[in-house]
């Protein structure tokens, strides 16, 4: 089975078990206190100059504990998100204000009639089966993206670190069902991405920025790519 439809099992069985929990902990940000996660949030929401009229998309949003943790702090956004998941988007409409939907990224055609301000994607690259699936979701972003629009790929895994890092998970037992090792990424990639598309790129290393937020941080990084880069 590919990569993608086994960890969809995964979270499906991780949303089950909902029973009100903390959005963060179901969308398996658990490892971080509540104070870690809104630091971490909020430190990516600098990073993209939110503000209250953006319209933002996310893809891969789980059950929102990323956009519900934006909504606090700005009240007017209008927020939209979706996901594989469908237990995952039941509990996002139940639980946060927005507009969600069951879409798998990398297979499924985005029927959404709007362009948004920001696009973003937390954590969930890596679960993509190759790179071409990446290449199309990438694609597919920037066709909803407005003029002066900001896309933000966080939390990717790092190709230089792939080899330490598995051996971290394998030690962990973190890899234990199927085909759910994670994707990792050359940061040329998303440069020459970047670069094709006349798009501006910030590369941002958790182990410099981060200031201890996350686990393994050491072995991730964040891309933000913007598409005024002429103005």
């Amino acid at each position: 089975m590919m990569r993608s439809k086994e960890w969809e099992k995964i979270w499906d069985k991780r949303s089950v078990d909902f029973d009100g929990k903390d959005l963060r902990v179901i969308d398996g940000f658990d490892t971080l206190s509540c104070d870690e996660w809104e630091r971490a949030v909020y430190f990516f929401c600098d990073k993209l100059d939110i503000d209250d009229s953006d319209k933002i998309l996310e893809i891969g949003c789980g059950c929102g504990a990323f956009l519900s943790t934006i909504k606090e702090k700005y009240n007017d956004v209008s927020l939209c998100g979706f996901d594989i998941s469908e237990r995952a988007v039941e509990i996002a409409n139940r639980e946060v204000n927005g507009d969600f939907l069951v879409i798998d990224a990398c297979e499924d055609e985005w029927d959404l009639n709007n362009k948004f301000d920001i696009i973003f994607s937390f954590s969930v690259f890596h679960y993509f089966n190759d790179l071409i699936s990446t290449q199309r979701v990438m694609e597919k972003s920037l066709k909803l993206l407005s003029r002066r629009g900001k896309f933000l790929i966080g939390d990717i895994p790092d190709k230089k670190h792939e080899t330490h890092d598995r051996k971290i998970r394998i030690k962990q037992k973190r890899d234990r069902v199927g085909n759910t090792d994670h994707l990792y990424y050359d940061k040329g990639f998303f440069i020459d991405f970047a670069e094709k598309n006349n798009m501006k790129i910030e590369i941002i290393d958790h182990v410099k920025y981060m200031d201890g937020c996350f686990p393994n941080m050491s072995f991730r990084y964040s891309v933000i790519l913007r598409s005024d880069i002429n103005e």
